[in-house]
């Protein structure tokens, strides 16, 4: 199966490989689990807390630890989400570019995320536009996707 079936390359595998063992400090092999999703993140996925916890339970008892394999299995998972995202994603810009120009107002936008799904408020609103450095009337799909995969 090639990288983009959801399973990872021997170069992918090495990289996360790398990644993970900066964070095993006490030569066990194995990285507490509440350190998970810092983990996860710093290698480039984007786990939510939720996805986190359904990973590892509510409340992992403390000193639960993973080891490298298992680390695996929970970055396929993540990847397969992201991918599976980002594909809805595109779906939801496309649904949002109402006149078909390959743009998205900042007011679609900004009325999707403060009143559907987990809504955020405006002034997270604009910290997230802040954040993302963006200016103007509106987003093309590649700066909608990197705002909206960051959430």
């Amino acid at each position: 199966m090639a990288a983009d079936e959801g399973k990872l390359t021997e170069e992918q595998t090495a990289e996360y490989n790398e990644g993970f063992r900066l964070f095993v400090t006490d030569g066990s092999g194995k990285i507490p689990v509440k350190q998970l999703g810092h983990v996860m993140r710093s290698l480039g996925l984007n786990p939510s807390n939720m996805e986190i916890a359904e990973y590892v339970g509510d409340n992992p008892p403390e000193g639960k630890a993973t080891d490298f394999s298992e680390f695996l299995v929970f970055v396929s998972r993540q990847r397969d989400r992201e991918k599976t995202l980002e594909e809805d994603m595109k779906q939801a810009f496309k649904l949002l570019d109402k006149a078909g120009l390959g743009e998205v107002s900042l007011n679609d936008l900004k009325t999707l995320l403060t009143s559907t799904g987990e809504p955020i408020s405006q002034e997270e609103f604009a910290r997230l536009m802040d954040e993302h450095d963006v200016k103007g009337p509106g987003l093309k799909q590649d700066e909608f996707l990197r705002v909206m995969l960051s959430r």
